[in-house]
């Protein structure tokens, strides 16, 4: 029997009125469970505050949640600022802890270390595959500049094999957060981290610390990289502030780096070593703010000579003049394991008026230079009025650095000696008052007040000190072969003063250490 029309018609209007009722208990029972939930997160917020008020309440939980994210903060910033003496796997290890441990302390302190990405942005890629803990790491970190570290300096003895396939999965799994990169340190084998540079081809614009570590295998024989990476971050690294790369390749032509403020380059490869002309760009981009240089092992590599031209390494500073760059705000530079060649080349190229600290450490002689350098005025360096502290450690007495550098700074009061060249240096500083002829200065290095060195003559020292009273106020170091110093530990004041026989002087500390002393 088929419904009547009229019935059905009936029909349908019910059903219309019943779902137009169902859609108004909908929307009813879902504005129910707003107000439940408002409800629910108001009483939370009293029962709180309740408990912060209560006077038996211990102090610690009476916190305000943004005074306790301050100190989370600072407990990163504490871990990040420990002593120089802290190892780099205790500072990983403790910047992992922390997010895990104030995290389960109370309630209270886990909503508020959920709630504060920066106390989760230092990424450790050690963990390995699968990433669990990393990839929570950058859940919670949400939009936090991040701190990635790739170190595998503990995973040495692992094959090559584990390396490739490790790494490759590591990057994998950081590289969709590079516009986040706050510093970036890669310790690995070369060319692990070659093939890293590959990669890194999107800008970092929020990259401020950049540091590639390289090693190879002394066992393995090194093998040239044959394709260099493309120009790294796009040169788009507006933040970038701080560059540290040993044993590892650039692009040089193309390096940007317009804000940086720190630079070291250390042990590049011999065939990745930066010419002259690619040198000279670099730090012309950077001169504006650099404040501090080291090289280490290999300083830039001459251009080469004109044809037809003899290629005489007196004639290189001249070629070179036209790459000469002037760092106005560089405060210190830092020179080791380098050939005096090199770091003729280093002068000719670099103008640092307002030098405050120059380091100069394990310089070797060149093969086919011979004799001093002293007397070649071609490549001298300009007057250094502000250098105040030189450290001179392991330079033959040979190449004559250390007199062009008392002609160029005659200010500095700091100095640290080690190496064969120590009495000699010791008795180039010592005047000889019945020598001077009328009008001469007094001495070289007039206002040093400070000096450190290492397995120096007693009688070199003695006469030094006795020269110098007038401006000397502090000795450190080690004597060699000194007999009348018994004692083995160090010697400090009037104890020093007594064993040598020398005589006091109240306004100079003294504290020396004997070297292999000889039997009475």
């Amino acid at each position: 029997m088929h419904p009547s029309p009229s019935t059905s018609s009936a029909s349908l209007d019910e059903l219309a009125e019943i779902d137009g009722t169902l859609r108004q208990l909908d929307i009813e029972m879902r504005r129910m469970e707003r107000k439940m939930a408002s409800l629910q997160e108001r009483s939370r917020r009293l029962k709180e505050r309740r408990r912060v008020l209560t006077p038996s309440a211990p102090w610690i939980f009476r916190l305000p949640s943004e005074l306790l994210s301050q100190c989370l903060l600072r407990g990163t910033q504490a871990i990040g600022n420990s002593p120089a003496s802290t190892s780099p796997t205790a500072i990983r290890r403790d910047r992992v802890k922390l997010p895990i441990a104030v995290s389960q302390v109370c309630k209270q302190w886990r909503a508020a270390a959920l709630n504060l990405p920066t106390l989760w942005n230092y990424v450790d890629m050690r963990e390995g595959r699968p990433y669990d803990r990393t990839l929570v790491w950058l859940k919670r970190s949400r939009n936090a500049v991040l701190d990635i570290d790739l170190d595998y300096r503990d995973q040495l003895t692992k094959p090559e094999a584990y390396f490739q396939r490790n790494f490759l999965i590591t990057l994998n799994v950081i590289l969709p957060t590079m516009g986040r990169w706050g510093s970036l340190c890669i310790h690995a084998p070369t060319e692990l981290v070659q093939t890293a540079l590959h990669v890194f081809t999107s800008p970092a614009p929020m990259l401020q610390s950049l540091i590639l570590k390289g090693w190879t295998d002394e066992n393995q024989q090194h093998q040239p990289v044959r394709d260099m990476p493309p120009t790294i971050f796009c040169s788009q690294t507006p933040k970038l502030r701080y560059v540290y790369v040993r044993e590892v390749g650039l692009r040089w032509d193309t390096c940007v780096f317009p804000g940086l403020r720190e630079l070291t380059l250390a042990r590049i490869p011999h065939e990745h070593v930066p010419n002259v002309a690619q040198f000279s760009r670099m730090m012309d981009i950077s001169a504006s703010g650099l404040q501090r240089l080291t090289v280490v092992g290999a300083g830039p590599r001459p251009m080469p000579a004109v044809h037809n031209h003899a290629a005489s390494p007196s004639r290189a500073p001249q070629q070179q003049a036209m790459y000469k760059i002037t760092l106005p705000r560089l405060l210190e530079l830092r020179l080791e394991d380098l050939e005096v060649g090199e770091i003729r080349t280093l002068v000719s190229l670099l103008a640092t008026p307002a030098l405050r600290k120059l380091a100069l450490a394990k310089i070797d002689d060149d093969d086919d230079m011979d004799g001093s350098i002293a007397s070649d005025a071609e490549w001298r360096p300009q007057q250094l009025p502000y250098l105040s502290d030189l450290t001179y450690i392991d330079v033959p007495t040979s190449s004559g650095l250390f007199q062009i550098i008392c002609q160029a700074a005659p200010n500095i009061s700091r100095l640290q000696i080690r190496g064969e060249a120590t009495n000699s240096i010791l008795q180039y500083l010592t005047p000889e008052p019945l020598l001077l002829m009328p009008g001469e200065e007094e001495m070289f290095l007039p206002r040093l007040s400070a000096l450190e060195m290492d397995e120096a003559s007693a009688e070199t020292v003695r006469a030094f000190i006795d020269a110098r009273t007038t401006t000397l106020r502090e000795v450190k170091g080690s004597i060699l072969n000194e007999r009348r110093i018994k004692s083995k530990g160090v010697l400090s004041g009037d104890d020093a003063v007594r064993h040598l026989g020398w005589q006091r002087n109240s306004n100079i500390h003294v504290a020396i250490q004997p070297n292999q002393p000889l039997a009475q």
